[in-house]
């Protein structure tokens, strides 16, 4: 409004086109006479770099990174420059940089992994995957889960129960996972070696992340029309905090090569042992359908004019 100033965080293009974060205060100034008013701009140039990865530099040329990743980035960017103004209160602007250069540097170290192709799948979870070690929930999720694991997936009560989380059948190791749906961003805490297997992500990269960076990224429209309507229900699902589901996804592996997933999904509340709320956390088991090239084949299709194709 009138005669108010404006503090914020950033990211500004010299001539020569290398970015560079800025703290720009903008304040209003009167003009020589009453009809006259002008608004004045102090930077402040901080000294953290700008992560690659939201900004492109080439020759003659400096751009942001595609959409895709600018509109996943803004929340964690829009959230730095938050607490750089909530922090001012009663601060002279000059006091602020360092403020402002522990957020841009927390915020680049997040962005540093933050992406997987266009896939945006930060991790945040570092914690929840702490606490869930740290308490033992994984040898709990296995034994709330004993009856059903040897029942439709045949698995041993051996298994079912093993401390090293590779629970198998029939000598092959289930793929499973379990996330934290309370957490930011409802981060993985858990997957099990046949996760691996299949997909080929590991755990050292995976815990912390949002599954999401199993969804393909690099075939045109195809697979984001095919999976469109179960990657709604999936998240109803997760956000009814409640009851299992069964879905059919294309997924993408970590070569590359795309597998149909038979998902399953269920809510679990382990036994708060008298510490009070219910710890809440969905487990996933992953069956791969080895349709013979099935996936190809759709794809194919799609990027000739074939599609769209709807899963029955």
């Amino acid at each position: 409004g009138e005669g108010s100033e404006l503090l914020s965080l950033m990211v500004c293009c010299k001539a020569k086109g290398d970015p560079f974060w800025s703290l720009v205060h903008t304040l209003p100034m009167d003009g020589p006479s009453r009809a006259a008013q002008y608004i004045l701009h102090i930077l402040v140039p901080l000294e953290a770099a700008v992560p690659a990865t939201i900004w492109i530099t080439e020759p003659g040329e400096a751009r942001l990174a595609a959409k895709a990743n600018t509109e996943g980035v803004r929340p964690f960017l829009e959230e730095a420059q938050e607490n750089i103004r909530a922090r001012r209160v009663g601060l002279p602007v000059g006091s602020m940089a360092p403020v402002a250069e522990r957020q841009v540097r927390a915020f680049s170290e997040l962005m540093a992994d933050a992406f997987l192709g266009t896939r945006f799948v930060p991790r945040l979870g570092r914690a929840p995957v702490a606490e869930f070690e740290r308490l033992g929930y994984r040898d709990k999720v296995f034994v709330a889960l004993e009856s059903a694991l040897r029942t439709a997936w045949g698995a041993s009560d051996e298994a079912c129960r093993s401390a090293a989380g590779s629970v198998q059948t029939g000598g092959a190791a289930l793929a499973c996972a379990v996330s934290d749906p309370c957490a930011q961003d409802c981060p993985l805490v858990y997957i099990s070696s046949g996760f691996e297997s299949l997909t080929g992500f590991r755990a050292s990269w995976a815990l912390g992340r949002n599954c999401r960076f199993l969804q393909p990224q690099q075939a045109g429209h195809a697979p984001v029309a095919i999976n469109r309507g179960e990657v709604d229900r999936l998240r109803g699902f997760c956000k009814a905090g409640s009851g299992s589901v069964i879905a059919m996804l294309l997924n993408e592996a970590a070569d590359g090569h795309f597998f149909w997933n038979l998902l399953f999904m269920q809510h679990l509340f382990l036994d708060s042992a008298g510490h009070g709320i219910s710890p809440h956390y969905i487990f996933a088991m992953q069956t791969e359908v080895t349709t013979p090239d099935l996936s190809q084949l759709i794809l194919r299709s799609w990027d000739s004019g074939v599609g769209p194709y709807r899963l029955q």
